[in-house]
This record gives structure tokens, C-alpha cells and sequence, in this order.
């Protein structure tokens, strides 16, 4: 797993070589919205382009978890995932409560 660290958010990437097969596995691509301003489309760009490289027909499932269960941050990420090249029909979205200090958004992909 590579970990990229910048001033504005960290994001944990797995290979897009080895995607996993369930959403159980490992996330394909984690953004933690620990600032305000969290830039994370470019890397987003890349892993989708990459993702629907190897497997055309990926779904791309996006997980928003936060203490409470309730965030808007999935529906964004989402919408980003689309703009950058993945079709609405590959894509889900889900909330769920979780044990993170803010935010984040986890893609898995299937």
C-alpha cells in the first residue's frame, strides 16, 4: 500500500493492479476529509482511469463513514467519480457509521 501525504489530506492507494474482489477487501482508494479543502480529484482521476483500463465493466462502490453514520461526502465523491469517467450505472453509494476521528470516503471496487 503506498500512502500519499500532502498538507491537505492523506489518501491510502492500493495497487489498481490488484483490485479487490468484494467490498470487504481493502479500499481501492481512501480520502479523509481532515481539512477543509481536501483536493483529491486528481488522484481520483487516476485511479479511475486505471480501474477501467483493467476491467471495463468494474463497479465502483463508495463508502461514506463517519462517527455519526450521516456525512454528505459520498454523494460528492460520487458525482467526481462520473465527472472523471466511471458510469452512473457502475457506481453505488452507501453511509455507515465507523470508528474515524472525521470523514472519509472509502471506493471499493468489484
Amino acid at each position: 500500500m503506498k500512502l500519499i501525504v500532502n498538507a491537505f489530506l492523506a489518501i491510502a492507494i492500493t495497487s489498481v493492479a490488484t483490485l479487490p474482489a468484494m467490498a470487504e477487501g481493502p479500499a481501492l482508494m481512501t480520502i479523509r476529509f481532515n481539512q477543509k479543502n481536501v483536493s483529491y480529484q486528481s488522484k481520483l482521476n487516476d485511479v479511475v482511469h486505471q480501474a477501467l483500463a483493467i476491467k471495463p465493466q468494474v463497479q465502483f462502490e463508495v463508502v461514506n463513514i463517519t462517527p455519526n453514520g450521516q456525512g454528505m461526502r459520498g454523494q460528492e465523491v460520487a458525482q467526481a467519480l462520473t465527472q472523471a469517467g466511471a458510469p452512473a450505472s457502475q457506481v453505488t453509494v452507501s453511509s455507515e457509521a465507523g470508528n474515524v476521528a472525521n470523514e472519509e470516503v472509502r471506493i471499493f471496487v468489484r
